[in-house]
């Protein structure tokens, strides 16, 4: 556990990345959430609106994981957020499950997700929703995977963009990303950036930076890359 207090990460949701995401878990794991906010996309666009919460517990390999049902609530409240049954199969949330389980059996969860259509504006919109919940003992959890679709050393070119933008720490550079070339939700890295620094003055550190190629034996025509993000007012 790293000893600096953590308020935001950035992990994968595939499961072939599953020692990074363990280990971004790890170096949070020496904190006391008492709540979990995870942002994630909308992979299959069910979501009727432009962001979706999940509003049932979840069971999951570890045991059950409660929803913060007046955090869900408080969001409702918003027009643009709607309850869903999406995360029956949105594995954004449900791949990271376990660990949280396992390394925060009290959390309480809130999971949104975001739609691929959903606007600037729009992501304004939720972020002043969430900004009162982001209290001391709340982590935000940003679970994207970056370049899709692209052979190696494209994926790294685009790697490169995003990491320029990450290490300017402006929200609105975001913007200047594609999706999914760069990265699956800029929606959720968006708000993960605009938040951190409004809420905590929170800047993010690039802990590890991988591509599935990595893991494989043979080349791969197509590829996702993943980068994991530790946020923390400390330097």
């Amino acid at each position: 556990p790293l000893p600096h207090r953590i308020t935001g990460l950035t992990v994968p949701h595939h499961l072939l990345a599953a020692d990074l995401i363990a280990g971004a878990f790890a170096l949070a794991s020496g904190q006391d959430y008492r709540r979990i906010i995870i942002l994630c996309p909308d992979h299959f666009g069910r979501s009727s609106t432009p962001f979706a919460v999940a509003i049932r517990n979840f069971q999951t390999v570890m045991g059950e994981a409660l929803v913060d049902a007046a955090a869900v609530a408080r969001l409702q409240e918003n027009p643009l957020v709607s309850a869903s049954n999406l995360f029956s199969h949105e594995h954004g949330v449900r791949a990271l499950l376990p660990f949280m389980a396992h390394y925060f059996p009290h959390a309480r969860v809130v999971a949104v997700a975001i739609h691929r259509a959903s606007q600037p504006s729009q992501w304004d919109s939720l972020a002043q929703t969430l900004a009162p919940l982001l209290t001391s003992d709340t982590l935000l959890l940003q679970s994207t995977d970056f370049s899709h679709y692209l052979p190696w050393p494209q994926a790294r070119r685009h790697d490169q963009e995003t990491l320029r933008v990450l290490s300017a720490g402006d929200p609105a550079a975001v913007l200047g990303l594609t999706q999914p070339q760069h990265l699956d939700s800029r929606g959720a890295q968006y708000l993960q950036l605009r938040l951190q620094q409004q809420v905590y003055q929170a800047r993010p550190a690039v802990a590890a930076s991988r591509n599935s190629q990595e893991y494989a034996a043979q080349p791969l025509d197509s590829t996702t890359s993943y980068l994991v993000q530790v946020y923390s007012p400390e330097n």
